[in-house]
């Protein structure tokens, strides 16, 4: 047999594997000082959790930007164009290219930060460092520690991904020891954080299971990490009738001394919205308006809140996995949105809403592209109808504000290239873009002309409403026939079409129609106190009438009268 090995045959033996060991283990440890560097270090432009913020900022700044184009251009217009009309324009805007665009990169930018500020959370080494703080490559100089998870995640807080910023602020609240490097406090959390997050994690949770009693559920699991501090939140969600805004409890709920009221009356606003779209008995959607409308200035903020979140969720929804989810209960949200318009306009009227114009221009603008956002995901079908009583309340508070200003070269642009997918033909699309919004207020809510009609009504007479009339009509005269022989806006139409009767000629049209008009407006006793048999009567002698000028335009002053006269006197 051989002999053992001697101890320094051994080591001679086996030192070529000494050696690689040795060599390995250097690597390694290159490479683990390597990590711990690059986790305690970030490049110059930041980590991506940083980038995926600012990122965010520039697209909130965007969307809002296109969502109040939006607005405005359907504010203008909405009057004039027909459901399926309006259904066609919002497509046509969403499908703009920078709106498309601007739309898309939104949500990503949302979803983007969500899963970064997630990953930071779930991986302990990369909390640990973030709360050490990551510093510029070379220097001492923080460019991503815990002050900038915070402000990253009150960001996606007022995102359509705001449940993982709801769960940080519990964690938060809750004292989690890994967290403890941030320094916000209790009272920042709450209204930085957990205010703006919790109806905006409380709707996607919605969203996502399509029903209150499961997004309750979900969000109080949310809200259980944390703690004691939260208990009452998740109390409230329990207990808190969400068929009445009149309800004083919310402001009651205070987290660290701090009341979450705000928040609470949005959630409520949400279920509310969500349930009225549901199969709730007319009696009951009776009594969930009234107790809006008498639930005083909280109520009606957190319809407001409600509106908006909506408004920054649904509005350019095809561009994001939650498409499907949101067309699936389209219904139910034409419905529940239609509601809160009626809500808004019945505070409007009562004098009930004491914020000033800019408040009402934002939540009207906010109920206009809601409104036309749900039309676009009925594009196929549903309950336009309402949607549509949406955009019209939101037109009805823009009113005022829409008469004192001049229109945009944007919004004339938005007009110009989203009215053709309408149908409209192009001069009738100058003339709805030089229209007078006051006079498109008055055939619309006064007159009560459909929009058919008075697009009709625009065609043959190019005054109908335009801004640069030298004597615009106000229809007072037109206001009285309707009074006098009991006419809705159909037949006032049908009356403005006898007028002219066989005429084809358009030139002659128009003058027809503006004498006839004109002589209504300010012919000596035409008014409202006069009897059926007086009206006629009164027709009866412009027709008559021998007034000064050529024959031919006395001939068609005194057809118009006689037209006129004939169809009121067969009423």
């Amino acid at each position: 047999m051989r002999s053992a090995l001697s101890p320094v045959r051994l080591l001679r033996a086996l030192f070529p594997l000494v050696v690689l060991l040795a060599l390995a283990c250097v690597g390694c440890a290159a490479e683990t000082l390597e990590e711990s560097a690059s986790s305690r270090s970030a490049s110059s432009e930041g980590p991506a959790a940083k980038q995926a913020a600012d990122e965010l900022k520039v697209a909130v700044e965007k969307k809002d930007a296109t969502d109040a184009r939006l607005g405005r251009a359907l504010a203008r217009v909405s009057p004039m164009i027909t459901v399926e009309q309006n259904r066609a324009f919002v497509n046509a805007f969403q499908a703009l290219p920078d709106v498309r665009a601007v739309s898309a990169d939104y949500h990503a930018r949302a979803s983007a930060l969500d899963a970064e500020l997630r990953r930071i959370l779930a991986r302990d080494s990369e909390l640990s460092a973030v709360m050490d703080g990551l510093t510029l490559e070379g220097t001492d100089y923080i460019v991503y520690g815990p002050d900038q998870l915070f402000e990253g995640f009150a960001l996606l807080a007022q995102s359509p991904s705001a449940s993982g910023a709801l769960a940080f602020a519990a964690r938060l609240l809750a004292g989690d020891p890994k967290l403890a490097a941030v320094r916000a406090s209790d009272r920042e959390i709450v209204e930085r954080i957990l205010v703006p997050a919790l109806p905006g994690a409380y709707l996607e949770q919605l969203l996502a299971s399509g029903s209150n009693e499961r997004a309750t559920s979900r969000t109080k699991e949310i809200l259980r990490a944390g703690g004691s501090k939260l208990r009452s939140v998740a109390s409230w969600l329990d207990t808190h009738n969400k068929l009445t805004g009149n309800d004083i409890t919310a402001d009651t709920i205070q987290v660290s001394g701090r009341s979450v009221g705000q928040a609470l009356r949005g959630v409520a606003a949400v279920m509310a919205i969500w349930e009225l779209g549901g199969d709730l008995a007319r009696g009951d959607v009776d009594a969930v308006i009234q107790g809006f409308v008498k639930g005083g200035p909280g109520a009606i903020g957190g319809l407001a809140q409600a509106t908006s979140l909506f408004r920054r969720v649904l509005l350019g929804i095809d561009e994001t996995p939650l498409a499907d989810v949101i067309v699936k209960y389209s219904g139910n949200l034409a419905k529940g949105i239609s509601f809160v318009s009626t809500i808004f306009s019945l505070i409007e009227n009562a004098g009930q809403w004491n914020e000033g114009v800019a408040a009402k221009v934002r939540v009207a603008g906010d109920l206009v592209a809601l409104g036309a956002s749900v039309l676009v995901l009925l594009s196929a079908g549903g309950p336009a109808g309402p949607v549509l009583a949406t955009v019209a309340v939101g037109i009805h508070l823009l009113a005022d504000w829409l008469e004192s200003r001049a229109i945009a070269a944007e919004e004339r642009r938005d007009l110009v290239a989203c009215l053709p997918a309408t149908g409209v033909g192009a001069v009738l699309v100058d003339r709805m873009v030089g229209s007078h919004p006051a006079l498109v207020r008055i055939l619309t809510e006064t007159v009560k002309l459909s929009p058919a009609d008075l697009q009709w009504f625009m065609t043959v007479y190019p005054e109908a409403v335009a801004k640069d009339s030298y004597t615009p009509l106000q229809y007072i005269g037109v206001q009285v026939a309707q009074k006098i022989f009991d006419l809705d806006g159909a037949e006032t139409r049908a009356m403005l079409a006898a007028v002219v009767g066989s005429e084809t000629d358009a030139q002659k049209k128009t003058q027809m129609l503006d004498v006839f008009l004109r002589g209504l407006e300010y012919g000596q006793g035409w008014n409202g106190d006069i009897t059926r048999a007086q009206a006629l009567s009164w027709l009866d002698r412009e027709a008559a009438s021998d007034t000064s000028g050529r024959a031919a335009d006395r001939a068609l002053r005194q057809a118009a009268f006689r037209n006129g006269r004939a169809y009121l006197a067969a009423r």
